[in-house]
C-alpha cells in the first residue's frame, strides 16, 4: 500500500478550526440516538449501534461545524425518516450543491467512484473539534482516491466507494462568500471543459 500520511495534518494551519460546544454535542447525541431507535424499525438494517452511532455523529458533528462556521442554518437536518429520503448533497437546504465529508482523524474520507457534486471535507477529532479542511472539486475527488484507504473489506468489495486521499488540492474558505466563490471558479473550469 503506497504511503498518504503526508497529504493528512490534521493541524494544518490552512484548515479552520471549529469548536463544538457541550451543548451542541448533547443535541448531537440526542439525535443519534433518535436515529438508531428509527434504524431498529427499518427491516433491512442488522443495527450495530456502535457503527450507526459513530457515522452519524461524526456526519453531524461537520455539518454542525459548517453551520458554525458559515454562519448560517438549515445544512444540519434533524428530523429521522427512512435513508432513501436524506440522499441529496448535503447543502442543498442552503442553495448549494454540495456534499460533506466528515471523518474520525486517523482515517480517509469515503467518496463516490464518480462524484456528483463536490465535497467539503472534514475531520472531527476527540468528539469536539472540527477541522474543516476546505472543498474538493470534481476533478480532485475522481483522480485522488484508492480502495486500499477502505478499512472495511465489505465496503471495498462492494466497488462503490473510494478513499480520498488528494487533501493538498483543497481549496480553502472561512466564510460563506468565499465558498459561493470557489463553487463558482469550479462551474467555470467545468464549462470550459466541456466547450
Amino acid at each position: 500500500m503506497r504511503s498518504y500520511r503526508a497529504n493528512v495534518n490534521p493541524f494544518s494551519s490552512d484548515f479552520v478550526l471549529v469548536e463544538l460546544h457541550d451543548h451542541e454535542v448533547q443535541r448531537i447525541d440526542e439525535f443519534c440516538e433518535r436515529v438508531i431507535q428509527h434504524k431498529e424499525k427499518e427491516s433491512h438494517y442488522t443495527i450495530d449501534h456502535r457503527s450507526i452511532y459513530k457515522r452519524f455523529y461524526t456526519g453531524t458533528a461537520g455539518e454542525l461545524a459548517l453551520e458554525k462556521l458559515l454562519d448560517i442554518q438549515g445544512i444540519v437536518n434533524w428530523t429521522v425518516g427512512l435513508s432513501k429520503d436524506y440522499n441529496t448533497p448535503d447543502l442543498a437546504d442552503v442553495g448549494l450543491d454540495i456534499g460533506v465529508k466528515t471523518v474520525n482523524f486517523g482515517v480517509f474520507p469515503l467518496v463516490r467512484k464518480e462524484s456528483t457534486h463536490p465535497q467539503i471535507i472534514c475531520i472531527l477529532w476527540k468528539k469536539k473539534w472540527v477541522y474543516v479542511c476546505g472543498i474538493a472539486s470534481l476533478d480532485a475527488l475522481n483522480t485522488y482516491q484508492d480502495d486500499e484507504l477502505i478499512l472495511d473489506h465489505r465496503l471495498r468489495c462492494r466497488g462503490v466507494k473510494s478513499g480520498f486521499y488528494g487533501f493538498r488540492h483543497l481549496k480553502q474558505f472561512k466564510n460563506i462568500n468565499e465558498l459561493k466563490t470557489i463553487i463558482n471558479e469550479f462551474k467555470k473550469r467545468t464549462y470550459r471543459k466541456i466547450g
